[in-house]
C-alpha cells in the first residue's frame, strides 16, 4: 500500500503541474497576441467579467498577465520537475 502512495503522489503532482503549466502558457500566448487579459467570476449569483487591455492600463495588464499566466506556468513546471525528482529518488 505504501508503494502505491509513494508512486501516486509524484504522478499526481506531475499531472497537476502539466495542466497548470499548459493553462498558464495558453493564457500567456492568447493575451500577448490580443493585448487583453480577461477573467470572470461569480459574485452573488451573477457573473462578473473583467477585461484589462494593455493600451488602457499597462501596469494592470502586466500584473494580471504575470499572475494569471506566468505564475501558473512556472509553478506548474516546478511541480512537474519536483514530481519527476520524487519518482527518481
Amino acid at each position: 500500500m505504501l508503494a502505491v502512495v509513494r508512486m501516486l503522489v509524484p504522478v499526481g503532482l506531475m499531472g497537476f503541474g502539466t495542466v497548470a503549466s499548459f493553462m498558464g502558457l495558453v493564457v500567456l500566448i492568447n493575451s500577448l497576441s490580443t493585448g487583453r487579459v480577461s477573467y470572470s467570476y461569480v459574485s452573488k449569483g451573477t457573473t462578473v467579467t473583467h477585461t484589462i487591455a494593455k493600451a488602457e492600463d499597462a501596469g494592470g495588464y502586466w500584473r494580471t498577465l504575470g499572475l494569471a499566466g506566468g505564475l501558473p506556468a512556472v509553478l506548474g513546471l516546478g511541480a512537474v520537475w519536483w514530481g519527476r525528482r520524487m519518482l527518481r529518488a
